[in-house]
């Protein structure tokens, strides 16, 4: 039988992301760590308005972890399977007689 063995580092790591997968509105340390990104390239996608986010003061941005997710996973290219699919479709349906 093999004994269940984590350091208290990986315990505050998934407590830490458990606590923030609870979170609705991220801040900008928040949205570091959900995404493993720097600040530079988050204030990058803000300024240039590709990533959703809001500003209700003047110095402090917040993110919706919803919008997030969404945005995140928005624009997929298809998979060589998925691809195989549509054209066999395509080719199905508009095959000649």
């Amino acid at each position: 039988m093999s004994k269940l063995s984590i350091t208290a580092e990986e315990l505050k790591l998934i407590f830490k992301d458990s606590l923030l997968a609870q979170k609705r509105v991220f801040n900008l340390k928040d949205l570091m760590t959900y995404t493993g990104w720097s600040d530079k390239n988050i204030y990058r996608l803000t300024s240039l308005n590709l990533i959703p986010f809001t500003k209700p003061t003047r110095g402090s941005l917040f993110f919706d972890r919803l919008k997030i997710e969404e945005w995140l996973l928005s624009n997929s290219s298809p998979s060589n399977q998925e691809v195989d699919s549509l054209v066999n479709n395509h080719l199905f349906k508009n095959k000649k007689a």
